[in-house]
């Protein structure tokens, strides 16, 4: 189970992705939609450890 909660990144002053809470409770293919500058690949790339979240958590099968 993925577990994404209240999961905040800011540059600065500009917030790129805003207390997002997701859960995945079973192997699934989601999609993650928005207009360009809505924080998608942000969102993708605090999900790979390719960037630090400022707030929140991501959990995977109970680890974090």
């Amino acid at each position: 189970m993925l577990e994404i909660r209240q999961l905040t990144k800011r540059f600065g002053e500009n917030t790129a992705v805003d207390a997002a809470n997701i859960i995945v409770d079973a192997p699934t293919m989601i999609g993650i939609i928005g207009r360009s500058g809505a924080g998608k690949s942000t969102l993708l790339r605090m999900l790979n450890r390719l960037s630090d979240a400022t707030d929140g958590s991501v959990t995977f099968n109970g680890e974090e």
